[in-house]
């Protein structure tokens, strides 16, 4: 199921979610809104960032909060 379950792997998760895009309006923005996530994370963390750039540390924690919301509406968070 798509629900975030602490107790998968990001492997299990990344399945589930894949799994269910396509399935409607609400679960394909709470997909889109979870990579768009994960890249800006990547960029704050990675090699552009460091960890030390304080605008791309804001839009991953935007981004972050955007998916969470997005996750909450499709369903997808207990």
């Amino acid at each position: 199921d798509a629900v975030y379950r602490p107790d998968r792997s990001e492997n299990e998760e990344r399945s589930a979610a894949q799994a269910h895009a396509g399935a409607g309006e609400l679960p394909d923005a709470a997909h889109a809104a979870a990579v768009r996530a994960s890249l800006a994370s990547g960029q704050a963390a990675g090699q552009v960032g460091l960890g030390r750039d304080e605008a791309l540390n804001r839009a991953a924690d935007e981004a972050e909060a955007a998916a969470v919301a997005a996750a909450k509406a499709a369903g997808w968070w207990v």
